[in-house]
């Protein structure tokens, strides 16, 4: 299962790795049982705790690389090489708080896990306190893909926001140029109808002072009487 997986494109390795199938279909939840559970179990038959896997893990030299290379990948490197810590240090790291799910070499990591004993089935069951604590923080990183799903549907929403956003500036950007076209149609229509007006009411004082120019009063009849 391991070299299928390092052998497939990252995007589809991702693709196989966080599918997420539909609760009614049985088919697809088979099929995805197959990928992410391990082929190579150590040999164990029975259920195990999640700390008896990774003590079985961190017994075996490229296991616990892959363990290290996911840890470091998913929660930050250490000032000192991980191959330093032991098993309980290496747990320690964990903090879902600040999980790097998002990051590429995260996911790159975690894709490197499949086909590993990290990835075979495990339980809590039956553990208390500290190694229940411990154990449980364990599972989560390591076998919860939701971490990874949630980062990618809060991409999509990002993405699906930005696209709203585009669209509004585009639509805001559209009123205001047409509210700019509109107000300067007013404002020339306003202008061109009080030149029209200006001009109307020069053209017709002139003509009336030209009608007074040509008018001449009549003569006084009486004047030429006496003459």
């Amino acid at each position: 299962m391991r070299r299928f997986f390092s052998d497939l494109p990252q995007t589809v390795a991702e693709m196989l790795v966080f599918c997420e199938c539909e609760r009614e279909d049985q088919d697809c939840q088979d099929v995805q049982k197959t990928l992410h559970s391990s082929s190579c179990p150590g040999g164990h038959t029975l259920l195990w705790n999640c700390l008896e896997m990774l003590d079985s893990c961190t017994g075996d030299k490229l296991c616990r690389q892959t363990f290290e290379g996911f840890l470091s990948n998913c929660f930050g490197p250490e000032d000192a090489p991980l191959s330093e810590y032991s098993i309980r240090d290496l747990i320690h790291l964990i903090d879902l708080d600040f999980f790097l799910s998002g990051d590429k070499e995260c996911r790159m990591a975690f894709v490197a896990t499949m086909g590993s004993i990290l990835q075979s089935p495990c339980t809590c069951h039956g553990l208390h306190r500290d190694d229940l604590y411990r154990c449980n923080l364990l599972q989560q990183a390591i076998q919860n893909r939701s971490h990874f799903r949630l980062q990618e549907t809060k991409r999509n929403v990002s993405s699906i926001q930005l696209q709203v956003n585009k669209s509004e500036q585009s639509r805001l950007w559209f009123n205001e140029q047409l509210w700019y076209f509109v107000t300067t149609v007013f404002v020339v229509v306003v202008v061109i109808l009080t030149l029209v007006v200006v001009v109307s009411h020069k053209l017709g004082g002139t003509d009336s002072l030209s009608k007074q120019g040509r008018y001449s009063p009549p003569e006084d009849s009486t004047k030429s009487l006496v003459l």
